[in-house]
């Protein structure tokens, strides 16, 4: 779920969403054991994740 605070238009540098790039970050901190990974490291492997998805900008009126 989106919300959008201001109105944003297509030429307003809206936010752009990968569509269904949730999907790929589950499998991510798998085998990390207790320590987990760094914040960073998994943001990165996060967006790798979801290259390739289409995008989609996030518009609308607020």
């Amino acid at each position: 779920m989106l919300f959008l605070f201001s109105d944003v238009g297509p030429d307003g540098a809206p936010t752009r969403i990968r569509a269904g790039s949730h999907r790929g970050v589950p499998p991510l901190p798998a085998g990390a054991g207790e320590e987990g990974r760094e914040f960073m490291d998994l943001c990165g492997d996060a967006v790798r994740a979801g290259e390739g998805r289409p995008e989609a900008p996030a518009t609308g009126a607020a």
